[in-house]
């Protein structure tokens, strides 16, 4: 891009440059209806050819811009003019993080204090849904009285898959190689944990004076980033506690559930690193008793009367217990201590011989109640009555043969109804007997797995937390064998919004969604191939 200091972009003066990079350049511009000085991001001509990224620019310019928060760089104005694109953003004269690490590390205290700041702003940031992507020492920007701000969100977004890029829609690599989480080289969907991964980047720098992994080549630095163990804090600086490592390592973690939740997670834990002492076994302090007070003369009378009193009433064999030992004032003999002696063992009877217990009744019990077929041997319940015999004259039989009669003329009634029933109907024409209606079986209409599309969410995370009155932009991605040809946003199985794909193959986009309540809203997106659906895709989001 050609120098454009001394020109004007639209109601804003371009001054000088005060920043360049591969997409953008940043010049300090003077605003004259505001009378003040701005900074103004102008992208690279060559994105402004894409009509999607056009789009995609202005509704990403929107969000950040309503990113309302003290450590987050403000937007006051976007647009377009001369055939550029621009972000007005408050003009910062402190210079940003990465000059500053230049110097070597920090101490713990202004470390602990940006790194506030800075997690601050990306927990605000995450609860709206919005992931940074690109977190790096020249993103924080200081002012004169050093205290950070984040700038640049959403610019790696905006630029992802455009031509200019030289990026495809799939396979999408988009951040700075050294502060790069895991899931990025792997083009993994982002969350607010991969940020933290940069941030636990940023803050070993600060405190060990250099970045964890090192290599040549991107594609050397990626193993690392995959595979490689940070180096312990100790190992390059040992001043530092080594409570240290396992709050990095954390932050550092491989897979994104082994990280911390949040941004400020990761603070509240190194906050707990350099504000505990650090203190050795033997230097724990042990609460001794308190000092006694000084005895005076009358303490020293006292116990002469209770001695007295004692010896008074001791017997010949306690006295020599109750008289006072002092420090003897004459030589006294040599004292040899006696040589310790090994005890003899206690001797212990050993226990009886296991007898296993007598079945039956013991001498002097009282006999068990007697049931039919045997002696009843478990616990007897007092509403259980024990068996007697009937009494003389009673007949235990009389009562089943009754039982019995009765049942045996029951079956001769219903056998009489029914061969009375057989001789009634013999004089008529047995009717034919009809064939069952057959069936048709009809095919079931199947789906091949393999031609069935598939729709996953990229952005925001499940259950991030948004505010009534905002809009939520839903990103996702669809592929399908046969060509993905529509995707639809749905809640409560009602279609809310559509995108015709053209049947393509992969198809990545988005749906701007806008809650009308507080409490959970769980959305849906579903592909189609033609009329073959894909599996809904589900996002819950958090309205406040």
């Amino acid at each position: 891009m050609n120098d454009l200091s001394g020109s004007a972009l639209g109601p804003y003066q371009l001054k000088t440059i005060i920043g360049k990079g591969g997409m953008a350049t940043v010049y300090r511009a003077y605003q004259p209806s505001m009378d003040r000085d701005v900074a103004i991001k102008i992208l690279a001509p060559d994105l402004t050819h894409d009509p999607e990224f056009i789009a995609r620019f202005e509704r990403e310019a929107q969000i950040i811009a309503g990113l309302q928060h003290p450590n987050i760089l403000t937007v006051y104005d976007f647009g377009r003019a001369n055939g550029l694109m621009y972000l007005v953003m408050r003009l910062m004269e402190g210079g940003n993080l990465a000059r500053e690490l230049k110097r070597g590390a920090m101490g713990p205290e202004r470390a602990l204090r940006l790194a506030r700041q800075i997690a601050a702003a990306l927990d605000h940031a995450h609860r709206r849904g919005i992931v940074h992507r690109d977190l790096k020492p020249t993103n924080v920007l200081l002012d004169d009285q050093d205290n950070a701000y984040l700038t640049d969100f959403g610019i790696a977004k905006m630029i992802t898959g455009t031509p200019a890029a030289g990026l495809t829609m799939t396979g999408t690599v988009m951040g700075t190689p050294t502060y790069m989480a895991p899931e990025q080289w792997r083009s993994e969907p982002v969350d607010g944990r991969t940020d933290v991964y940069a941030l636990g980047i940023i803050l070993y720098q600060m405190l060990v004076g250099q970045v964890p992994f090192h290599a040549e080549t991107p594609h050397g630095l990626m193993y690392q980033h995959l595979d490689a163990k940070p180096p312990a804090p100790r190992s390059v600086r040992p001043d530092l506690p080594p409570s240290l490592e396992p709050v990095l390592g954390k932050a550092l973690a491989k897979h994104r559930d082994n990280r911390y939740a949040s941004a400020s997670d990761v603070v509240r834990d190194l906050e707990h690193v350099f504000q505990s002492p650090q203190r050795l076994p033997e230097e724990s302090r042990i609460d001794l008793p308190p000092a006694r007070p000084p005895r005076t003369l009358d303490d020293d009378l006292h116990d002469e009367m209770v001695e007295e009193e004692l010896l008074a009433m001791a017997g010949e064999d306690e006295g020599a217990d109750l008289e006072a030992t002092l420090p003897p004032t004459a030589p006294q003999p040599s004292y040899d201590p006696p040589q310790p002696t090994i005890q003899s063992p206690v001797r212990v009877a050993p226990p009886p011989p296991y007898q296993p217990p007598i079945q039956g009744p013991q001498p002097g019990s009282t006999p068990p109640p007697q049931w039919p077929g045997g002696v009843y041997t478990g616990p007897v319940s007092e509403s259980i009555e024990p068996y007697r015999e009937p009494a003389r004259g009673e007949n235990p039989v009389g009562g089943i043969w009754m039982v019995a009669a009765v049942v045996l003329s029951l079956i001769a009634i219903i056998a009489i109804a029914v061969l009375g029933m057989v001789l009634l109907s013999g004089d008529e024409t047995p009717a034919e007997p009809t064939a069952p209606p057959t069936q048709t079986d009809v095919p079931t209409p199947t789906t091949d797995p393999a031609l069935r599309p598939n729709v996953f969410i990229t952005a925001p995370y499940d259950n991030a937390a948004v505010e009534l009155g905002g809009a939520v932009q839903i990103e996702f991605s669809a592929s399908a064998q046969g060509g993905v040809t529509r995707v639809e946003l749905r809640r409560f199985g009602q279609v809310l919004d559509v995108i015709e794909a053209g049947s393509v193959p992969t198809f990545q986009g988005w749906f701007t969604y806008y809650p009308d309540s507080t409490g959970p809203h769980t959305l849906e997106i579903v592909a189609r191939s033609g009329d073959v659906e894909s599996l809904p895709a589900h996002l819950t989001i958090q309205v406040r």
